[in-house]
């Protein structure tokens, strides 16, 4: 591909993106005034005690805790709203717990073979006897855990948890999210595995062949879907600062991973080049939008 049509398809991108921009302020989805940080909260929350592993009773004496350091709220939570978010937890739980067990699974497997890589850097005889367990194959399956593993099993279930709480809406089609999410993590498995017999693509963080990655595409897709279509059907007029990074890194990360990917379209230093493209963006627009995300 031509460097110059790459240049110009990010500077249309660009463009465009400005352009959703100044739709999203004249349409006021962006809210600097003290209210569009309260939009997370029910009519009259504020100031009261939410504790959802806490009994009647507990739930009463941390709210009398409260009030004794801090005035009483002025008048009590709309129940229907807490209604309609305690709806929402119950659409996402039984996905959110998959993505949550699969990541912890995924650190496991990925703290194990960075701990063995580590080990070898200064005793390199050690497990040689099979291939796989050789250094440079160890430390590929190490990143490739962790990158396309726990990181994400772990941002996409705070997602799937947060963004129907801020939309107060239920996850819509949450069953075909917890089959993207089983197609992920079973093309993972293939993934690993063919690195793990010395079949990659040869590129740091882009190991995996091309072939398997047609698979997290589309587990990818299943996943995306019902956040996009929840964030359409949303019951908020103003969106919550968390809900445009994580659709921020809904955004990025297929176009970053599909661009990166195409096969046979990047050769020589252009390759090169594409290759930290993808590795140091993918931190800056997927890892770390769902971060800051969780954060606020």
């Amino acid at each position: 591909m031509d460097t110059a049509f790459i240049l110009l398809s990010a500077f249309v991108l660009s463009f465009v993106a400005l352009l959703v921009f100044i739709w999203s302020q004249s349409h006021g989805l962006f809210d600097r005034r003290a209210s569009g940080a309260e939009i997370i909260f029910a009519s009259g929350e504020i100031g009261q005690v939410e504790e959802p592993a806490a009994s009647l009773q507990q739930q009463g004496q941390l709210q009398s805790a409260m009030n004794a350091v801090k005035a009483p709220p002025a008048s009590q939570a709309d129940a229907q709203a807490l209604r309609d978010r305690a709806q929402a937890d119950a659409s996402t739980a039984p996905l959110v717990l998959f993505l949550f067990c699969c990541a912890v699974v995924w650190l496991l497997v990925a703290s194990a073979a960075g701990l063995t890589a580590s080990v070898k850097l200064h005793e390199p005889d050690w497990l040689t006897q099979q291939a796989w367990l050789t250094f440079g194959r160890i430390r590929t399956l190490h990143l490739n855990a962790v990158a396309y593993g726990w990181a994400p099993m772990a941002g996409l279930g705070i997602a799937m948890f947060v963004i129907p709480r801020l939309l107060n809406r239920p996850l819509m089609g949450a069953r075909y999210a917890l089959v993207g999410a089983m197609l992920w993590n079973a093309a993972l498995i293939a993934g690993l595995g063919s690195v793990a017999v010395g079949i990659s693509d040869g590129m740091e963080w882009l190991e995996i062949p091309w072939q398997i990655d047609m698979l997290f595409a589309a587990g990818g897709a299943l996943m995306a879907m019902p956040l996009i279509y929840t964030l359409v059907n949303r019951r908020v007029a103003h969106l919550y600062v968390s809900v445009w990074y994580m659709a921020c890194a809904l955004f990025w990360l297929p176009v970053l991973f599909i661009v990166a990917k195409i096969p046979g379209l990047h050769q020589g230093v252009q390759q090169a080049a594409v290759n930290w493209w993808f590795g140091h963006n993918v931190l800056g627009l997927f890892y770390t939008p769902l971060a800051l995300a969780s954060v606020y």
